[in-house]
């Protein structure tokens, strides 16, 4: 029963990946495909959405860009004279009696700080005077290009590596080695939240890329120390444009155990993706700190939503009620299933917890469904799939369904762009000698 329970939880995951939604609006009456249209109508909205991707609609972009990145990371440059800003500084305490050293670490990107040159000889140069941002400016290949990133930190600082090890030794005031047998560092690294995050990278004064994000945190610095997930409270935003593209993060929240996202994608403000998910009754797995298998223990979750829309004209749903269908899956882990049929007769008992149902044109008829089937496989063994049922009443396993003969148009268009990707690369950056 683990295996299906496992089985399962991959199958809600990988199916909820591939959902799509469409915005058009409902149309009636409203019509019931069949399992070969539907094969037609998901492939006809994937080649369209791979069609957006093209080569052509980001070429632009990268004409620029790339000669700007080989240039940087060329051994042309001559950056000894402007050192890079300090980000990251480290604070030592050494109880020798007790045998403990303690190393402190605080990363405050805030401190990423002053303007920056290149010249034609690749001579780098730090401009004098008090700068907010961190920019970097060079000229390469017949353009002007200017980097900038500028970060306003919170005053809200968060554990995010510890490390704990016998190292026998220390460093003393000096930071000089000192022999002491038996002596145990720990290690911390703190990072200073930033509260806003604004970038954009220019080419000959046009903006080709372009970031801003928001953060604020409230909460224990300490993640080792949390117990309760609603005493902790996240509100985040990010928006990142590349040439003709646009991905938001327009919600990410975290307040009373109840988790939100909305993520996008667009070109040239037509949306070609957004991805929404919702999770209720959040909390701490108990039980983490007593060193017990992750595997075993309850999922700390009430609820879980999931939504993928892209273009075209299908929407799938998919939710689990993920405490309710641990606690069914308790109830029956102790069962051998001795053949397949027992085997399914296990997994129907756990479809009411869970559903991924499949809808077009903004629809209500369940045009069909993903459920967790038994069958034996070539070797005579059982196994667990993902199974799609049909509206029609015929059902095939997911990776009998989507494949080259059923979505002939999608590959060939992904084979295509490929293609033209590794050529354009392949004629923009020099071979290696």
């Amino acid at each position: 029963m683990k295996k299906i329970f496992t089985s399962m939880m991959l199958l809600l995951a990988i199916a909820a990946g591939m959902s799509i939604v469409s915005c058009n609006k409902k149309q009636a009456p409203e019509k019931k495909y069949t399992a070969e249209e539907q094969a037609n109508k998901l492939d006809a909205t994937g080649e369209a959405f791979i069609k957006e991707l093209d080569l052509d609609n980001w070429k632009a972009t990268s004409d620029v860009v790339i000669p700007a990145i080989l240039y940087i990371e060329s051994d042309n440059i001559d950056m000894e004279d402007a050192p890079a800003p300090e980000i990251e500084t480290r604070e030592d305490k050494v109880d020798v009696k007790n045998l403990l050293w303690t190393r402190t670490y605080t990363v405050d990107m805030s401190k990423a700080k002053g303007h920056y040159t290149i010249n034609a000889e690749g001579k780098g140069n730090k401009e004098s005077g008090d700068f907010k941002d961190f920019q970097i400016a060079f000229t390469t290949e017949g353009h002007n290009y200017v980097a900038d990133i500028e970060f306003t930190n919170s005053d809200k600082t968060v554990l995010i590596n510890y490390d704990e090890d016998e190292t026998g030794y220390y460093n003393d005031e000096n930071d000089q080695y000192v022999s002491c047998p038996g002596m145990i560092r720990k290690s911390s690294t703190y990072l200073v939240l930033p509260a806003k995050l604004t970038g954009y990278f220019t080419v000959d004064d046009t903006k080709h890329f372009t970031v801003e994000g928001n953060l604020s945190y409230n909460g224990v610095a300490d993640p080792r120390e949390l117990t309760d997930l609603k005493a902790v409270t996240i509100n985040a935003d990010l928006a990142v444009t590349a040439g003709d593209y646009a991905l938001g993060l327009t919600k990410l929240s975290l307040a009373g155990g109840t988790f939100d996202e909305a993520l996008t994608l667009k070109r040239n403000k037509k949306q070609l993706l957004e991805l929404t998910s919702k999770a209720t009754g959040l909390n701490v797995i108990t039980g983490m700190k007593s060193g017990e298998d992750e595997e075993d223990l309850p999922y700390a979750c009430d609820n879980a939503q999931v939504a993928l829309d892209v273009p075209g004209q299908v929407q799938v749903k998919g939710d689990i009620k993920f405490n309710d269908l641990y606690n069914k899956y308790l109830s029956l882990a102790t069962a051998e299933p001795k053949n397949v049929e027992e085997a399914n007769a296990l997994l129907a008992q756990l479809e009411p917890y869970y559903n991924l149902n499949v809808y077009y044109d903004k629809g209500s008829v369940v045009q069909a469904s993903v459920r967790a089937k038994a069958f034996e496989n070539e070797e005579g063994m059982m196994d667990i799939t993902a199974v799609i049922n049909f509206q029609d009443g015929t059902s095939q396993a997911v990776p009998k369904f989507f494949t080259g003969e059923n979505f002939g148009k999608t590959y060939a268009a992904l084979e295509k762009l490929v293609g033209k990707v590794q050529e354009y690369i392949q004629s923009m950056v020099p071979a290696k000698e």
